[in-house]
C-alpha cells in the first residue's frame, strides 16, 4: 500500500466504524508509531490478546458481536437481555504493557467513545495518534453465568431474543476485554500537520455530551479519561447454557483469529 492509500480517510464514516480503519505506519509526519504487525504482536505477547481494528467503548466483556468477513458489528450485551451483569463481571489489573510508541487510527476512532460526536469542522481531522496511559482487564465469569442460568426462576427473567441472537452462527460473546481508561490523542489534518487544540478549535472539531471526561493539556493535545476497549480475548460461541462450543479435538469456535485477520488485512 502506498503512502497516499494508507493515509487517506475512508469515504464513509460508517464503513470506518466497521473496522476499515488501519494503523498508518508510513505517514512519517505522525511520529514514532507502531506498524500493524508490531501492534498485533505487542498484544499477542502480553497474553494472547487480539487488538480491535479500531478501539470501541461498546465492546466490553459480556457484549454480543457479529463477526463476518467484512467486519465486526456490536449487537448488544447481556445486561440488555436481562442478565444481572454485575454478578458475573470481573475487573482487575493485568501485567503492564510498555507502550513505547503511539498508534495511529483514522479520525473516527474518536467517535467510538460514548458521549463524543463529530463537530461542524470534524472533517479537518485526517488521523489521530494516541498514547495509552492506564489499562486493565474486564471479564465475564462463565461458570457463574452457567450456575445462574440453571435456576428456573432466573431463566424466566431473560428475553428469548438474547438466545436467538447467541444461536446465530456469526454471533460471539466477548468474555475478556482489554480496557484503556485514559488515552492522549494528537490530531492531524490532511496536510499532516498537528492540530493544536485550543478550546475554540476543539469545540469546532468535536462535541462532548455532559459528563464526558476529557481535558486538553498544555501541548494542545486531547486526553479522554473514560474507558474504551482496545483488544479482546476469547470471543466465543456459546449455547443457551453458556457452554463454549467446540472441543479439544478442534479449535474452540472463537472469533479471535478472524478479528486479527480483519485488523491486519490491507488493500494492495
Amino acid at each position: 500500500m502506498g503512502i497516499a492509500a494508507a493515509c487517506t480517510r475512508p469515504a464513509s464514516i460508517y464503513l470506518a466504524l466497521l473496522f476499515t480503519v488501519f494503523v498508518c505506519s508510513s505517514c512519517t509526519s505522525l511520529g514514532d508509531v507502531y506498524s500493524p504487525d508490531e501492534w498485533n504482536n505487542l498484544f499477542e505477547e502480553a497474553g494472547g490478546w487480539t487488538p480491535l481494528p479500531i478501539p470501541d467503548s461498546k465492546h466490553t466483556a459480556g457484549s454480543i458481536i457479529q463477526v463476518t468477513d467484512s467486519g465486526v458489528r456490536w449487537v448488544g450485551d447481556l445486561a440488555a437481555c436481562g442478565f444481572p451483569r454485575g454478578e458475573f463481571s470481573r475487573s482487575g489489573q493485568i501485567p503492564s504493557i510498555n507502550f513505547s510508541k503511539g498508534v495511529s487510527f483514522g479520525a473516527d476512532a474518536l467517535l467510538t467513545y460514548q458521549g463524543v460526536t463529530a463537530g461542524p469542522e470534524f472533517e479537518r481531522i485526517e488521523r489521530v495518534v494516541l498514547e495509552v496511559s492506564d489499562h486493565s482487564a474486564d471479564a465475564i465469569n462463565l461458570i457463574a453465568l452457567q450456575v445462574w442460568r440453571e435456576n428456573p426462576e432466573n431463566r424466566e427473567t431473560v428475553s428469548d431474543v438474547c438466545f436467538s441472537e447467541l444461536e446465530k452462527v456469526d454471533r460471539y460473546l466477548i468474555t475478556e476485554a482489554f480496557t484503556v481508561s485514559q488515552a492522549t490523542y494528537k490530531l492531524f489534518d490532511h496536510s499532516g500537520a498537528e492540530i493544536e487544540l485550543s478550546a475554540p478549535v476543539l469545540g469546532e472539531l468535536l462535541d462532548f455530551s455532559v459528563g464526558t471526561r476529557f481535558t486538553t493539556n498544555t501541548s494542545g493535545r486531547l486526553s479522554v479519561n473514560q474507558p474504551t476497549v482496545f483488544a479482546i480475548r476469547k470471543a466465543v460461541r456459546v449455547n443457551q447454557s453458556f457452554e463454549i462450543l467446540g472441543n479439544e479435538s478442534e479449535d474452540l469456535i472463537t472469533a479471535d483469529r478472524k478479528i486479527e485477520d480483519l485488523y491486519l488485512s490491507r488493500e494492495n
